[in-house]
């Protein structure tokens, strides 16, 4: 993502967007509607989340679903 986009992230989730984290450093932008799937990069559609759990989320372990501002994380 550009870095106007990353700075609007920060600047509306300034720590990891999983409930309970509260990461704040080293996080990754997480598309919630897949890039693969034809999920936009754009904010409405991006948010960040800790290394932890975006590798749990990719591998199968946690989903992450629903509007950025009001996310539901589900154990799989």
């Amino acid at each position: 993502i550009n870095r106007r986009l990353r700075r609007a992230l920060e600047h509306r989730q300034p720590s990891c967007a999983v409930p309970g984290c509260g990461a704040t450093r080293g996080l990754h932008a997480h598309h919630v509607r897949h890039w693969e799937d034809g999920g936009p990069t754009e904010l409405a559609n991006l948010v960040l989340v800790c290394p932890y759990h975006h590798r749990l989320h990719h591998r199968g372990g946690i989903t992450i679903t629903g509007d950025p501002t009001h996310l539901t994380v589900t154990d799989t």
